[in-house]
């Protein structure tokens, strides 16, 4: 039989505390995917086009890039949609967005079929953290106000 002092640490030298927490995280861990937990990776852009990957679109990248994530056990992918401050495949008139690109629409679509047929689930991020510079807030602000806000539907 063992016997415990007031002290955290059992006679053979071990720290139940730190047993007990590690005994904590490996139960988290394979108790975690019963709820959802996600395999997958942010993939942003597509082969360097960053704020213009919708338009400059290749197929054959976009197809390795996910079968890569499936690959590798994912089953889901982060996809930003407009990233940088041009907000690539938005069409404006004085500042109002008054509509996608269609060779955008067309580009998103062939991705997204692309990752239902490897059954792979899709992120797609609006924005990322450089869409509103600055100075495009500057040059933009009633764009940015009008699109976020949502004030021309």
């Amino acid at each position: 039989m063992v016997t415990y002092t007031n002290s955290p640490v059992n006679p053979k030298g071990h720290d139940i505390q730190q047993l007990m927490q590690l005994f904590k995280l490996l139960l988290l861990l394979w108790v975690l995917p019963a709820f959802g937990l996600e395999l997958g990776f942010n993939q942003a852009w597509i082969k360097n086009q960053y704020s213009h990957q919708w338009i400059n679109y290749d197929s054959n990248e976009s197809e390795r890039i996910l079968q890569m994530a499936k690959d590798g056990n994912g089953t889901i992918v982060r996809m930003w949609l407009f990233e940088g401050s041009n907000a690539e495949g938005i069409t404006w008139k004085n500042n109002i967005p008054t509509a996608l690109d269609q060779k955008f629409v067309d580009n998103l679509e062939h991705f997204i079929q692309t990752s239902q047929r490897l059954n792979l689930k899709l992120n797609l991020t609006l924005f990322d953290g450089n869409i509103i510079s600055q100075d495009s807030f500057d040059t933009f602000k009633d764009r940015w106000w009008n699109l976020l806000n949502n004030k021309y539907n």
